[in-house]
């Protein structure tokens, strides 16, 4: 019979809590609804209640903006014509207005904290243990 080292069903452990956390942490289980990214406020409402919190945040994204351009130029004796196209990106520095949800489900259990952009959730994230 042979035997997994040690290093092998660490590995394999610690990948499956990885993945585990992961899952978790993109999704909220409030009752018996389970709540996840892309679902709308008014189904969070709807399913989850009030948050015991709610505040607008300026979030900063990065927009990339391209555009085409074309170079004409006389190169040679002959004065022969180049023409030559390029692509220009330029980075553009902007923010959004997202709307944070916070959820208190019960003294010594985690905050929940629940982004919107546009009416959906784009990011659940564990806060700290609720007071």
């Amino acid at each position: 019979m042979r035997f997994l080292s040690p290093f092998v069903v660490l590995a394999v452990a610690g990948s499956a809590i990885l993945a585990a956390h992961q899952a978790v942490a993109g999704s909220m289980r409030c009752g018996k609804h389970i709540i996840n990214e892309g679902t709308s406020q008014y189904e969070v409402h709807t399913k989850c209640g009030d948050p015991v919190y709610q505040q607008l945040i300026e979030e900063p994204v990065t927009v990339i903006s391209t555009s085409q351009a074309s170079i004409n130029s006389r190169l040679g004796a002959d004065g022969q014509n180049l023409q030559q196209d390029i692509l220009l990106q330029e980075e553009q520095p902007m923010y959004r207005t997202i709307e944070r949800w916070t959820y208190n489900f019960g003294s010594g259990r985690l905050l929940r904290e629940v982004d919107f952009f546009n009416g959906d959730v784009i990011r659940i994230e564990t806060g700290s243990r609720a007071p």
